[in-house]
């Protein structure tokens, strides 16, 4: 209860889902920048960052966990350790 309560106060802010929208719509335009969807990005936590607009949906909607997975993704596509997709998948 005091954990929904305090969580409810730090996210329920115009502050707080101002910082998650606009993180998003960063992270939507970044995806599309470095073009992620070309990338092969795999594991069981990973969520599926398929396109721009499913980064965005993400991050926008599980902004705790999805933003810090994206920023080690592109940190890992920047650094050349994601290998990019075959021409068939």
């Amino acid at each position: 209860m005091v954990v929904g309560i305090g969580l409810g106060a730090i996210t329920g802010g115009p502050i707080m889902r101002g910082i998650v929208f606009w993180t998003a719509l960063w992270a939507a335009s970044d995806s599309h920048r470095i073009e992620i969807h070309k990338y092969k990005i795999t594991g069981s936590f990973v969520p599926s960052f398929g396109n721009s607009w499913s980064v965005f949906l993400f991050v926008l909607l599980l902004w705790v966990y999805c933003f810090p997975a994206y920023l080690i993704i592109r940190g890992k596509i920047l650094k050349g350790i994601i290998p990019l997709r075959n021409e068939d998948e």
